[in-house]
């Protein structure tokens, strides 16, 4: 699995302006409400592995909680197992990207 590097440790939170340029650059600096990205991850991982519990497999959440250095909970043999392209493999076999 590739993780991408952030070019940030924060994440943006608060109000987004619609369309982006209908605010200033000085606006959207005081919108923005930045948070450390391990502070994010902590504040929304229980909403995460609420949703890997409620998955059936084949699960892709454990996936996602890897990518967010997260543990997942699933057995592994209830993974999903992603090809190169994105798509499911499964037992009955492989399933098209959504």
């Amino acid at each position: 699995m590739i993780k991408r590097r952030a070019e940030s440790d924060e994440v943006y939170m608060g109000a987004r302006p619609f369309p982006v340029w209908s605010v200033s650059r000085q606006e959207w600096r005081a919108m923005a409400m930045p948070v450390d990205i391990a502070e994010y991850t902590a504040r929304v991982a229980p909403r995460m592995y609420a949703l890997e519990r409620a998955e059936p497999p084949p699960r892709v959440m454990p996936h996602v909680l890897m990518l967010w250095g997260l543990q997942p909970r699933t057995d592994p043999s209830e993974f999903a197992v992603l090809d190169d392209a994105g798509s499911e493999t499964t037992p009955d076999g492989p399933t098209p990207s959504r």
